[in-house]
């Protein structure tokens, strides 16, 4: 594989607004700090600038819903005020091999393999975001070799470092390192103390959901008594057995996942006939909003007729490049510094054709 040349891909590019993102004393007005800029410049002093390693890197506690994720790489183009942030997170979703990173590698500096993990290696997979603060949205990059774009972990990463790792968080008690509170001052590197004082009507927003084309969902509820059944993802873990219905379910279907690769989580789609209307789907809808997008919450509708299926995560503004130029430093690394010279350069016009249709 030659590095200097880019390599043809199908790449997705989801967009997703920047709804909601600072420290607000009013919902009304802009956030009086931590805006998409602010809050992206201390990331880079933060992680970048420190040369972290990216095991040091996690800013949320993992759970079974959500495992870790850790700041992989930071691109700033000045010129068009662009970024493109790298995250690795935590698990594979790669399809036919488990990808791994080296935990104590600098942030900037890490490289992909699909080599057997050695100690203090991350199993897991590269999400890429370009954020245009300008128009105020992110934009996921999937590539054909991911299922999905990270999004879920991008949001918890950034509420997360803005609450607790952020130069607003300040500690009101230097004997509780615990008892935080929220500034609006900036800080001051160079003060042998930090004497900023807390303001205790700060209070934090971060929402970033995806862009949504409303002909679609208006398409949905136009149609809505043609609706003969709803199809809905269940999420399940393998051995597991609890007796109740659900359960036997699981165990029935638990010889679908012994040749796959290991992950906490699996989905099984459940289909059922049913009739609703419109109220119901503005009611589904602000569920799957209020959850993130979370495939949980995703609903598909089924139509009588010649009706295609439609569902909310369809209903989401994605352009689709079936030959996007990847650019890498080695097999299955990014370079992050001519991909976003690529974004910037060739395809804001397809951005722009999806923000249209919002």
């Amino acid at each position: 594989m030659n590095f200097n040349v880019p390599f043809p891909t199908k790449v997705e590019l989801s967009i997703y607004k920047i709804k909601n993102c600072g420290l607000y004393t009013s919902w009304g007005k802009p956030p009086v700090a931590l805006s998409i800029k602010e809050l992206l410049s201390q990331l880079e002093r933060w992680g970048i600038d420190t040369k972290k390693p990216l095991d040091q890197t996690s800013v949320y506690t993992p759970s079974s819903d959500l495992l870790a994720s850790y700041l992989w790489g930071f691109e700033h183009d000045t010129s068009t005020g662009n970024y493109l942030i790298g995250f690795w997170n935590e698990i594979e979703n790669k399809k036919g091999a488990v990808a791994y990173a080296s935990g104590n590698t600098a942030v900037g500096d890490g490289v992909v393999t699909e080599a057997k993990g050695k100690k203090g290696d991350i199993p897991g997979y590269l999400s890429l975001f370009w954020f245009i603060p300008s128009k105020q949205i992110i934009v996921g990059i999937r590539t054909e070799d991911h299922i999905n774009t990270g999004i879920n972990q991008l949001r918890a990463y950034l509420l997360n470092f803005a609450v607790g790792f952020s130069e607003q968080v300040i500690r009101t008690d230097p004997k509780n390192r615990k008892h935080t509170a929220f500034t609006d001052q900036p800080k001051d590197f160079k003060a042998p103390k930090d004497e900023r004082l807390p303001n205790s009507s700060l209070k934090p927003s971060f929402r970033f959901p995806p862009l949504q084309l409303k002909g679609e969902l208006n398409f949905i509820k136009k149609h809505v008594l043609s609706v003969t059944k709803l199809i809905r993802k269940v999420k399940v873990k393998s051995n597991t057995s609890k007796g109740g219905i659900v359960e036997k379910v699981m165990d029935g279907i638990d010889f679908l996942f012994h040749s796959s690769l290991p992950t906490e989580n699996r989905f099984i789609k459940v289909e059922y006939p049913t009739r609703v209307s419109a109220a119901d789907v503005t009611y589904m809808l602000r569920d799957y909003e209020d959850n993130n997008m979370a495939d949980s919450y995703d609903v598909t509708f089924v139509f009588s007729g010649d009706i295609p299926n439609k569902s909310f995560s369809g209903a989401r503004a994605v352009e689709k490049v079936s030959n996007f130029s990847m650019y890498y430093k080695s097999k299955d690394t990014p370079n992050l510094t001519k991909l976003l010279n690529e974004l910037d350069s060739k395809f804001i016009t397809h951005i722009d054709k999806s923000l249209a249709k919002i």
